[in-house]
């Protein structure tokens, strides 16, 4: 929607008219609606309450300034000055226009009263306190004005003005208010919801509550003679470990989605079940050892055997697709389809906002006060 920005132009009057006429123009180029002194070229109190409120309705408020201070109240304040100092008060943008060289200007552009000058001195530091531009000649001050009101209304965007046959009729504009809160509200309400457990989780095995899965054991072993390593399978296990265990140890890498085929070696690296495995397992690795050096006492070359890392356990299928759901079931993880870069669909998973909630709370380090 187009807008017309309201310009009030504060400054002395019988010194500057042609400096205002540029700035008139450059306004009316830039489509801004401008206001000021034209009107009441004799500054007095019962006009002050009336330019009071021409600017506060005004979007932004320049003051050009230059050898004159300007007629004052009876307080011996300029309006100009008075005007500038309103605009800041009420948080109105405003943009500082200062001769560059009052040295040079004529004497009746000048003021020539000790008092006065020294008033106008400090009221040209004041402008210099906020956004200022510098000019010399009313051309060169319209060209001025022209690019800071631009660069400013960019920075700075206000209310503005448009047509009333381009606003919505009251009644609409509340209704969509009504329907803007009534949007956040819900935008709240989802936020909060993705944060709990599903409804559908009660009554599911969850928490402390224990799991059974099978897993098959593997050692990779080499003959020293071999350039090549053999995978043993050496035997089959029964594992148990707690929902909570199982979503800790398998979901800390997946807060960025990950393929499904990722999550799967997840769970055949669990920690947890390393720790639960180690024993029996050690015991096999060393029984299997002893009997395959055996074996190769019986060979002359007396060759010997090397364990080349850690056991490895891998998840039978029907396990981990129980686990896969009972997490998804509980809220914990999302599921989602995407394509690869040839076309066919893959299935992506990732940890749920209420998981990354609850990740946390089960891993964050308890205070033992």
């Amino acid at each position: 929607m187009n807008k017309r920005y309201q310009v009030f132009v504060s400054s002395t009057y019988q010194d500057l008219i042609l400096e205002r006429n540029e700035v008139m123009k450059a306004l009316l180029e830039l489509d801004c609606i401008p206001c000021g002194m034209e009107y009441f070229p004799a500054a007095n109190e019962d006009q002050w309450s009336y330019i009071k409120k021409l600017i506060e309705e005004c979007d932004y408020y320049i003051v050009i300034t230059a050898g004159k201070y300007g007629s004052q109240d009876e307080l011996g304040i300029s309006y100009t000055q008075k005007e500038y100092e309103y605009a800041i008060e009420k948080g109105i943008p405003v943009i500082g226009f200062l001769h560059n060289n009052i040295n040079k200007l004529s004497l009746e552009k000048s003021e020539t009263d000790v008092d006065t000058k020294k008033k106008l001195d400090e009221f040209h530091k004041l402008v210099k306190c906020k956004l200022c531009r510098f000019w010399e000649s009313p051309e060169e001050l319209g060209s001025v004005v022209s690019r800071s009101l631009t660069q400013e209304i960019k920075r700075n965007p206000r209310i503005g003005w448009i047509k009333a046959d381009r606003v919505l009729s009251e009644n609409a504009a509340e209704e969509i208010l009504l329907l803007k809160k009534k949007n956040e509200e819900l935008s709240k309400d989802l936020e909060l919801a993705l944060l709990r457990p599903p409804q559908t989780s009660q009554g599911l095995a969850q928490g402390e509550d224990i799991f059974e899965f099978t897993v098959d054991v593997f050692i990779n072993y080499r003959i020293e003679s071999s350039y090549w390593n053999k995978e043993q399978e050496i035997g089959q296990y029964r594992v148990q470990l707690s929902w909570n265990d199982i979503f800790i140890n398998s979901t800390s890498k997946l807060l960025n989605e990950k393929r499904e085929s990722s999550f799967k070696t997840y769970v055949n690296q669990m920690p947890k079940v390393f720790e639960y495995l180690s024993k029996d397992v050690y015991k096999k690795i060393n029984e299997f050892e002893k009997r395959i050096e055996t074996d190769l006492k019986k060979n002359p070359k007396s060759e010997k055997i090397q364990i080349m890392d850690e056991f490895k356990y891998k998840i039978k299928e029907e396990d981990f697709q129980t686990i896969k759901i009972q997490l998804i079931a509980l809220g914990l993880l999302e599921l989602s389809k995407d394509k690869s870069e040839k076309g066919s669909v893959i299935s992506l998973i990732k940890i749920s906002p209420y998981g990354e909630k609850k990740l946390i709370q089960l891993k964050a380090v308890k205070s033992n006060v």
